[in-house]
């Protein structure tokens, strides 16, 4: 049975509401402020999950080398498009993050929009997470972007709305579910009076559970930055080993 990440035709009809033209200015000031928070100036850099290449396209210009990799094959066409659009060079490949893996050549990994927890099986956010652990240099760093329990029990909406310039709309409703270990959505687009329903999910973590998850596979937690972007959003960076600031190196059967 293919989970609901794997149809293109959902993000096709989601993608506009998704990933608007304001988010896609947003890129640069969240990349500078990323880059900021792992403490580097450049390097390889893998975006994760990279959807139309919004943040592949900022690194690139920041003068990074970039690989973005998504499943979506309508999203990494945008994301191509933009790229060269905006005189980008960046890496584009169509692969599943369960088993995308380049041992030991990115300095920098990013996993951001929410983009974590979508599998319905655990393990197979523990295998992503072991792949991104393994494409990181020894030093490297892996930022992600997620919502976790926490914040939504502090601030849930179920229900909200929104129109494009176009007219067109689309009703979200959401629902926690499982013992509070998902969120499921139904998203509902109306366009020249037509509505369709899209449904997908993702589980949550708690901090505390991310990160547990994050340090069983080998990564060294190193702080958290709260309010980063927006206050729905929580950044944690982990170094997959370091010189400074305290903390150890891996171990080395890690």
């Amino acid at each position: 049975m293919s989970e609901w990440f794997e149809s293109e035709h959902l993000w096709a009809n989601l993608g506009p509401y998704m990933f608007s033209a304001e988010s896609m200015t947003r890129a640069p000031n969240e990349v500078s402020q990323i880059i900021a928070l792992a403490g580097l100036t450049n390097g390889c850099v893998l975006d994760m999950c990279c959807g139309p290449g919004r943040h592949s396209v900022a690194f690139a210009l920041a003068g990074w080398t970039v690989t973005g990799v998504d499943l979506s094959e309508h999203l990494l066409q945008l994301a191509i498009d933009n790229a060269r659009q905006s005189g980008a060079h960046c890496d584009f490949v169509c692969h599943d993050m369960r088993s995308f893996c380049r041992p030991s050549t990115y300095d920098l990994a990013v996993l951001l929009f929410s983009s974590f927890g979508y599998n319905a099986d655990p393990a197979d956010d523990r295998r992503a997470l072991q792949n991104l652990h393994s494409s990181l240099r020894r030093g490297g760093t892996l930022v992600i972007d997620t919502v976790t329990k926490e914040t939504v029990a502090s601030g849930f909406v179920p229900v909200t709305a929104s129109r494009r310039d176009d007219g067109s709309m689309v009703v979200r409703r959401k629902s926690v579910v499982d013992n509070w270990s998902r969120v499921t959505f139904e998203w509902i687009t109306i366009a020249n009076g037509v509505a369709e329903p899209h449904h997908f999910s993702y589980r949550i973590y708690a901090g505390s559970e991310l990160v547990d998850l994050l340090t069983s596979v080998g990564f060294l937690r190193r702080k958290d930055l709260w309010r980063l972007r927006r206050e729905s959003i929580r950044h944690r960076l982990f170094p997959r080993g370091t010189d400074g600031e305290g903390l150890d190196r891996r171990h080395s059967g890690s």
